[in-house]
């Protein structure tokens, strides 16, 4: 219990940085390109885990089942890289037709839709208790949103497509690290996955190329090169957290952290936030406990 509090913890202190750090980056001044700096952060967790296998192979336990079974391993990389790609452009397409209010309204079902693709996959156990717990926190982060709730049919069916491509990678990603017969370990799974999402985003950024993009990294390469150490080390955590807990075990821990982040931003930045969105994020609190609760002590389950 304790093991995986401090992952939490520690996920949710690196997500905060680096949303605060990719938000200082993507100043209109500095470097608002995000296909070339989502494809930085991949090539640098490449290159990181890569240098880490060559130097230290013991910390790739996983290395020998991946030999065994590589044609089933690399197909399932794939597919991760794919929907990592997918979900990268809808969600950044999605923008451009929706207001933000609606997408993070959107976003708040990943964590009901990844439990159904999780009891799908035979990963969770579907309750009564688990579906209760999870509408009354989905609701209650939905009831934080605002803003102008700008519907477009175009947008609405892009973030679709991006959520259901997120919870696909996550569910595909937890029956890598932790199904039966593979049970990467968090390097090893990295390591391989990395690449695969560089080239997809590669080409992405290859195909919204422009001259700036050069001239930005030159001029602010030592913060991005931060920030892609960032993405390593978050990238690392995740998979810990998807071997400890589960996909939604994860999406609870991003709650946690979009309400942090909120905190922090009301409290040192002078964000305004009203009186209903405190009393929803508390809610939301109060459902995460509870859903921690009934995982950790299943038999005291009502």
């Amino acid at each position: 219990l304790l093991r995986r509090g401090v992952l939490c913890i520690t996920c949710i202190a690196c997500s905060v940085c680096m949303v605060r750090f990719n938000k200082y980056l993507m100043h209109e001044g500095r470097f608002p390109h995000a296909f070339a700096l989502a494809a930085v952060h991949t090539g640098l967790a490449t290159a990181l885990s890569l240098a880490l296998f060559l130097v230290c192979p013991w910390m790739f336990p996983a290395v020998p089942v991946v030999r065994m079974r590589a044609p089933q391993v690399m197909w399932n990389m794939v597919a991760i890289g794919a929907m990592f790609s997918i979900g990268v452009v809808a969600s950044t397409k999605a923008y451009l037709y929706s207001g933000v209010a609606l997408l993070q309204f959107m976003k708040e079902g990943n964590i009901f839709l990844a439990f159904m693709m999780s009891c799908f996959a035979g990963l969770q156990q579907p309750t009564t208790t688990r579906v209760l717990v999870l509408v009354w926190i989905v609701g209650s982060a939905a009831l934080a949103g605002r803003g102008d709730m700008h519907l477009s049919a175009v947008g609405i069916g892009l973030q679709l497509v991006a959520q259901v491509a997120e919870a696909t990678r996550f569910v595909l990603s937890e029956f890598m690290l932790k199904g039966r017969g593979f049970k990467l370990d968090p390097l090893t799974f990295t390591l391989l996955s990395a690449p695969v999402c560089f080239a997809g985003l590669t080409f992405g950024a290859v195909l919204t190329l422009d001259t700036e993009v050069g001239i930005a990294f030159c001029a602010w390469w030592r913060p991005i090169l931060i920030s892609g150490v960032l993405a390593f080390a978050l990238n690392i955590v995740n998979a810990m957290l998807l071997r400890e807990l589960s996909v939604v075990g994860l999406f609870m821990c991003g709650l946690v952290k979009d309400f942090s982040l909120v905190a922090l931003s009301s409290a040192f930045f002078g964000e305004s936030v009203v009186g209903l969105q405190w009393v929803a994020f508390g809610s939301a609190m109060c459902g995460v406990c509870a859903w921690c609760w009934i995982n950790t002590w299943p038999e005291e389950q009502p």
